[in-house]
C-alpha cells in the first residue's frame, strides 16, 4: 500500500489533484462514447473500456451501485466507469479483489483532475485497511481536497490492476452517495445499519438523544472484517453523562470518545470485562463521536450495547 499517515482513524482514504491528460492505457486514444450499464448492480460489459473516453456509465439505485469486473495486470490493466452525481457531497467506494492481487481505484472529474484514490499522493489517511469485507476504501472529494462534487458533476472511476500475476482477477466496486451514509439519524433506541458506512469518523452514524437526553445503541463488531464503528451525537445540555458498554462475554471492545477534530476526549480499555462504565462532562450543544473498536472477537460477529444517559 502507498500510505501517508496523518493520524486520522480512517481506513484508506485519499484525495489527490493530478492532471488528467494522458490517462488510460498506452496506445488507447479511441473516443468512442461510453456505454450505459444501467443502475444498481451491474457487470462490466466489454474489455475495451481502457480509457476514460470509453468509460461505461452506471447509475445509482437507492443511493448505491455495484460493479463487477475483471482486470489483468498484463493485458487489461485499466477499466473506466463514469457516473453523474445525483447530489453534492462526499462519495464512498469500497473495492474487493482476491488475496494475492492488488487493484487501485482512482476518481477523476470532468476529464481534468483526480479527486480521490486509494493510492493518493497528497491526502492519504490510513488505519484498518480491511473493513466490512472490503480490500480498500476510497473517498471521493474529501473536505480538504481541491474540488467539490455538486449535483450533476460527472465523475470518472479508474480501476487499475496493479498486480494479478498476469492472470485475470475479478473485482467489485460498491459506491454510496452522501445521503446513503449521512441519512442515518435515529433517536432514543438506535440500531447500526451499515457495516461499511459507519466504519469511519467522517461517515459516523448520526444519533440523537431523546427528550430525557438518553440514547441506547445496538451494534455488531468483528475484529477481522468490521473492526470500527463510529457514532455522532450532540449533547443538548451541558453537564455529566454516563456511558455504559455491554457485550458478549468472550469479546473485547474498546470505546473512545472523540472531539469533532478527532482528538481523544477519553475512553477505556478493560479487557473483556462487561459491563463497562464511564462518565464524561459535556458542553451544551456540543458534538461528540463514539469510536467502538472490536479489539478481539475471535473473527466472529459480536453484539454490543452502549447506553448514554444524562446524570
Amino acid at each position: 500500500m502507498r500510505i501517508k499517515s496523518f493520524g486520522i482513524s480512517l481506513a484508506v482514504i485519499a484525495v489527490i489533484s493530478l492532471g488528467f491528460a494522458g490517462c488510460g492505457e498506452s496506445g488507447s486514444n479511441d473516443s468512442t462514447p461510453s456505454s450505459d450499464l444501467g443502475s444498481g448492480t451491474v457487470v462490466e460489459s466489454t474489455a475495451s473500456n481502457d480509457i476514460y473516453t470509453k468509460a461505461q456509465n452506471v447509475k445509482f439505485n437507492n443511493e448505491v451501485f455495484s460493479i463487477t469486473g475483471t482486470g489483468n495486470s498484463s493485458s487489461d490493466v485499466e477499466d473506466w466507469y463514469t457516473f453523474t452525481a445525483p447530489e453534492s457531497g462526499i462519495y464512498i467506494c469500497g473495492i474487493k479483489y482476491p488475496n494475492g492481487t492488488d487493484f487501485v481505484l482512482n476518481a477523476y472529474h470532468s476529464g481534468t483532475s483526480e479527486v480521490g484514490g486509494s493510492d493518493g499522493s497528497i491526502y492519504t489517511y490510513s488505519d484498518e485497511i480491511k473493513d466490512a469485507g472490503y480490500s480498500e476504501i476510497t473517498w471521493i472529494d474529501m473536505p480538504d481536497g481541491n474540488y467539490t462534487i455538486t449535483t450533476g458533476s460527472k465523475i470518472y472511476l479508474q480501476m487499475k490492476a496493479n498486480s494479478t500475476g498476469g492472470n485475470n482477477a475479478d473485482y467489485t466496486i460498491d459506491c454510496f452517495t452522501p445521503t446513503k451514509y449521512a441519512d442515518t439519524n435515529q433517536t432514543g433506541i438506535v440500531t447500526e445499519d451499515n457495516k461499511l458506512i459507519n466504519s469511519y469518523q467522517i461517515s459516523a452514524h448520526q444519533i440523537t438523544l431523546d427528550s430525557s437526553n438518553n440514547v441506547i445503541i445496538h451494534g455488531t463488531g468483528n475484529s477481522t472484517e468490521d473492526k470500527l464503528d463510529y457514532y455522532k451525537f450532540t449533547t443538548p445540555l451541558g453537564g455529566d453523562y454516563n456511558i455504559t458498554l455491554t457485550h458478549n462475554s468472550s469479546a473485547d471492545f474498546d470505546v473512545t470518545l472523540l472531539n469533532p477534530d478527532g482528538s481523544d476526549k477519553g475512553g477505556w480499555s478493560n479487557g473483556a470485562t462487561s459491563p463497562e462504565h464511564w462518565t464524561f462532562t459535556a458542553l451544551s450543544n456540543a458534538e461528540y463521536f463514539l469510536k467502538v473498536d472490536a479489539y478481539s472477537t475471535g473473527g466472529n460477529d459480536a453484539n454490543y450495547t452502549i447506553e448514554i444517559t444524562k446524570q
